[in-house]
Formats: structure tokens, C-alpha cells, sequence
């Protein structure tokens, strides 16, 4: 095999960061592509080397997808919070509705065996 085809190290992980970048376009892998993203510009400043612009392209598309990511799902865990809200308050509602036609039954029993209202008093 011929060492003009292997790539080294730094190589193999800038190639890695742009295709978790182009893949967090369709999956969830944002944080995963800026993470390696920003550990692999660490390695390129320690080695005085510069980064390969497809690793940068890669981690940037994996910050944008990170942040849009954040979003989904603090809209979602927020439309949860206030449908579990609005659901215990209609439940509370609706026992609160029996209880009154309990109580308004009982009343109504009240009086229909007593005469009326004067043998409440």
C-alpha cells in the first residue's frame, strides 16, 4: 500500500468532524461534530499546523445544528410542561364539577325529604 494514500491523524479526524457536520444535517449529532470539531483546532494550534477548512465547515454546520437542536427541544419540553399544566387543570375541573353535582344532589335530596327549604333552617 502506498503512504500517499494514508491520510495521518489529523487527517482522519478533520475528515470525521466535516462528515458528523454534513450528517448532523439529518441526525442529531451536532454537539458530537463541535465537540471533535474544537478538540481537533486544539490539536492543529498545539502541532502549529492549520486546520483544514472541512473541519471547520464541519464543526461550524455542527454549532448551527447544536443551537437549532437546543431549540427543538426546549420548545418541546416547554409545549410538554404546559399541555401536562392544561391537563391537570381540566381534571381538576372536571372533579371539581362532580363534587358540586354531589353536593348539589345531596342538597336537592335534602330538601325534597324535608318539604323544602324551611326544614333546612
Amino acid at each position: 500500500m502506498s503512504t500517499a494514500l494514508q491520510k495521518t491523524p489529523l487527517e482522519k479526524e478533520a475528515s470525521l468532524v466535516f462528515v458528523l457536520g454534513i450528517l448532523s444535517l439529518a441526525v442529531p449529532v451536532g454537539p458530537v461534530a463541535w465537540y471533535l470539531g474544537s478538540k481537533y483546532k486544539a490539536n492543529c494550534q498545539a502541532q502549529g499546523v492549520e486546520p483544514d477548512q472541512n473541519a471547520v465547515i464541519g464543526m461550524t454546520i455542527g454549532m448551527v445544528m447544536s443551537v437549532l437542536l437546543g431549540a427543538f427541544v426546549g420548545v418541546f419540553v416547554l409545549f410538554f410542561v404546559v399541555w401536562c399544566v392544561v391537563f391537570i387543570l381540566l381534571l381538576f375541573i372536571l372533579l371539581l364539577s362532580f363534587a358540586f353535582a354531589a353536593i348539589a344532589a345531596v342538597v336537592a335530596a335534602m330538601l325534597g325529604a324535608t318539604g323544602g327549604a324551611a326544614g333546612l333552617l
